[in-house]
């Protein structure tokens, strides 16, 4: 494979990996902003104005699909290793493949737990209040 179509392959990927990552920045909705601040009597009306959610469904798919990157990655580091170090342009591509489908989706699960976990806290303050 020669290096331009190993770059037009890789931007490609950048590409489709961009469009399907995100999940839980995405459908993961947290609290109202400054919900902690807020007063007794306006935590129901943030409640009412911006629901937020409480699943973490999303989440998980984000994990599955990086988990997949990441072994991609070591799968091929361990190849590299058992063919004495050598690292043609097949093997970087595949390794620049898995750490570009890796690298958002972790991060996209660590953004949308955090979300999740505010909208559970918000919602037993809410409870708390009533």
């Amino acid at each position: 494979m020669p290096l331009s179509s190993a770059i037009r392959a890789a931007v490609g990927i950048l590409l489709v990996v961009s469009l399907l990552s995100g999940c839980g920045l995405l459908f993961v909705n947290g609290p109202a902003p400054s919900w902690q601040d807020a007063s007794v009597e306006n935590l129901p009306i943030m409640a009412a104005s911006a629901p937020c959610s409480t699943g973490k469904v999303p989440i998980i798919g984000d994990l599955i699909i990086g988990g997949f990157g990441v072994g991609l990655v070591m799968a091929e580091l361990y190849n590299r290793t058992q063919h004495d170090g050598y690292w043609g342009e097949s093997e970087k591509a595949t390794e620049v493949f898995g750490a570009v489908l890796a690298a958002p989706y972790p991060l996209s699960a660590h953004k949308g737990n955090q979300k999740v976990n505010d909208c559970r806290a918000f919602n037993v303050r809410l409870s708390e209040e009533r």
